[in-house]
């Protein structure tokens, strides 16, 4: 009888990893819970699943836990291949493909979350959530590898089958972001713009925090897009004030790098348009020294794509500056 409340409890607890895409901390707290009474009931299928979980969770801090989280994927993937259990494997190359998205290795994030997608789809029943997320995430490593074609081509069917599933959740999670940079893929910004404005009323009212985080990146991109320097760099100024988005900030590598790109590249594009409105004015040393920080910011994440964004930051400053030689072989080098 113990067991089988050991087993309950822990499935409950299994079952909140759903809590990540609307408040990615109390997700957390219940995965450490759930955890602890896996472990503790020692059933091989639900040691492995919520070890699996903890391979994402631990991913979320990015480069500087990598070594950690391949680790444990390493132990946990041993385990999986042990048991007859397709759930358990399905689930563990669900989570090896979160880790890899988190870490910024998008090819392979595909293809783990194409190769857990397939394993829960036809060896399990009832992982409609799982299956959900395998494709969000693989829809969300076409959009940072730049494969924006290939995820338009995806996009209808994928949510079609979410709708006709009744998966709201993962529907509403692939909204915002992937959304409009399909519209400016297909040189819409306007609807991009209003559909992104319906989506933040939403996620205003009910507080969630890592969606409406999503939608605010997302409004910047199309204000860049659309030339709007100015308000792009308004909107993205006021993110740091977003409350509980500072603990998300903390913890999520990937996130903070987005922040970071973003808050640098809106700096410099509106140190950019008041050049422009003023031919022969000199550049803003305000926003150029708050492109720079940013930039520095960026190289020490001890990212790949982090530095890329940081070196064509610098390009661009160094081009306001006047200088556009050594701005094209800044934006050009590698590791430098």
């Amino acid at each position: 009888e113990t067991g089988a409340v050991l087993f309950a409890t822990s499935d409950y607890f299994l079952e909140r990893m759903g809590l990540t895409s609307l408040d990615l901390i109390r997700a957390w707290y219940f995965h450490k819970i759930g955890l602890r009474l896996s472990l503790k009931a020692g059933e091989p299928s639900r040691v492995v699943r919520t070890l699996a979980n903890e391979v994402a969770y631990i991913a979320t801090a990015g480069s500087r836990s990598q070594r950690r989280a391949d680790a444990l994927l390493k132990k946990t993937s041993r385990l999986a291949k042990s048991l007859q259990d397709p759930s358990a494997r399905g689930t563990v190359a669900l989570m090896a493909g979160i880790a890899a998205f988190l870490q910024g290795r998008w090819r392979n994030a595909q293809r783990f979350c194409e190769a857990g997608e397939s394993i829960l789809r036809h060896g399990c029943v009832g992982k409609g959530w799982e299956i959900g997320t395998a494709l969000t995430f693989r829809l969300w490593s076409l959009a940072c590898g730049g494969q924006i074609a290939e995820l338009a081509r995806l996009w209808p069917t994928v949510q079609r089958e979410a709708t006709e599933r009744g998966d709201v959740k993962a529907a509403l999670d692939r909204c915002s972001h992937l959304v409009a940079l399909i519209r400016l893929h297909q040189d819409q910004p306007g609807i991009a713009a209003k559909e992104l404005d319906e989506l933040k009323r939403l996620w205003e009212e009910h507080g969630y925090h890592t969606r409406l985080f999503h939608v605010r990146l997302a409004q910047v991109g199309v204000d860049l897009y659309q030339g709007n320097a100015a308000q792009a760099w308004e909107q993205v100024a006021a993110f740091p004030s977003i409350g509980p988005l500072d603990r998300l900030l903390h913890v999520v590598q990937q996130l903070r790098v987005e922040l970071r790109q973003l808050h640098g590249r809106s700096a410099l594009a509106a140190a950019a348009q008041v050049q422009v409105q003023a031919p022969g004015s000199p550049p803003n040393r305000g926003l150029l020294r708050q492109a720079l920080q940013d930039a520095r910011s960026l190289r020490g994440e001890n990212l790949p794509w982090a530095e890329g964004y940081s070196l064509l930051i610098r390009a661009g400053i160094t081009a306001l500056r006047g200088n556009r030689a050594t701005a094209a072989f800044s934006a050009s080098a590698r590791g430098s």
